[in-house]
């Protein structure tokens, strides 16, 4: 979790000191936004607290 939360970090600032040079505020603060969300959610999905739904019956039963 912490590789992945200084990942997600690295790549945030990087974005933010490219749109801070190019002039697009609007956009760093959109993507920092949307970095979060997947950030938090990332980090609930490797605590357990998130899980993927398991299918209950195969998708495609003719399929062997």
């Amino acid at each position: 979790m912490i590789c992945f939360t200084l990942g997600a970090a690295l790549v945030t600032l990087q974005q933010f000191r490219y749109w801070r040079k190019t002039g697009g505020s609007r956009e760093k603060w959109v993507f920092a936004g949307w970095m979060a969300v997947a950030w938090l959610t990332g980090l609930l999905f490797m605590a357990g607290i998130l899980k993927f739904p398991t299918p209950t019956a195969p998708l495609f039963p003719a399929w062997k």
